[in-house]
């Protein structure tokens, strides 16, 4: 249960121990928020309104409750699950997933436009790549085995690769060199180099998850794609 730390739920289901008929998982608003919400289903939208009825815990606290949700937990961020009856098995809820999806567009298009009006002063010089198609994305999977989250697929259709402040962070293409290394030399088994540091930090991810690794001689962890663009964005703000 790595990195599940706090979720929400609501009182109507916390306080009655009543089983999950519906999760999903959304962007984490905090390093300690994991992005999971659980609810009975039955829950009106005037009673999810009201902060009163929402209630932050434990992951375990709710896998007490409701053991049935664990083999769940290890979905990525933008999704949904759902279920008929307590007992009933969980079915993707695709409605719900493009809702949240919705939500990370916006946010990771609000980055994007922030990164573009650094890069349009004249204090640093910086290199964009061509996006990568629909088709380089999933072909680039395909060949290596490997998904990524909406957000890193959202960014690379932007530019697929990139050099930011003058060489401080190149971010590697599907299509155009240098390319996403699978599994790279000197970084620990299992993760997935999308670039680098000028110092030599890596910029990892491992496949399916939207937690976004600095590796060097310390291992510093971001929430997902968005944090790190967040990160960079500072990094580019304290530049100037």
């Amino acid at each position: 249960m790595k990195n599940l730390v706090h979720i929400m739920t609501t009182k109507m289901l916390l306080e009655n121990k009543r089983k999950v008929r519906f999760m999903y998982r959304e962007e984490p608003i905090n390093e300690q928020d994991s992005g999971w919400r659980f609810l009975c289903g039955d829950e009106n939208q005037n009673y999810i309104e009201n902060p009163d009825n929402i209630i932050t815990c434990d992951i375990q606290t709710i896998m007490e409750i409701d053991k049935s949700i664990t083999p769940y937990l290890s979905a990525i961020v933008g999704t949904a699950y759902e279920r008929k009856s307590d007992d009933g098995i969980f079915q993707k809820s695709y409605d719900v997933e493009l809702k949240i999806s919705d939500r990370g567009k916006q946010r990771l298009t609000g980055l994007i436009d922030k990164i573009r009006k650094i890069t349009a002063t004249d204090d640093y010089a910086m290199e964009f790549n061509k996006s990568a198609t629909e088709k380089e994305i999933a072909e680039f999977e395909k060949r290596n085995k490997v998904v990524f989250t909406e957000a890193v697929k959202g960014w690379l259709k932007y530019t697929d690769g990139c050099r930011l402040f003058d060489g401080t962070i190149q971010l590697y293409g599907v299509a155009h060199t240098p390319l996403i290394e699978i599994n790279p030399k000197g970084v620990e088994d299992g993760f997935i180099e999308i670039g680098a540091f000028n110092y030599g930090d890596s910029i990892c991810i491992k496949n399916e998850k939207s937690t976004i690794f600095l590796c060097g001689e310390t291992t510093i962890e971001y929430n997902d794609f968005e944090d790190f663009l967040e990160y960079v964005i500072e990094i580019g703000e304290g530049g100037q």
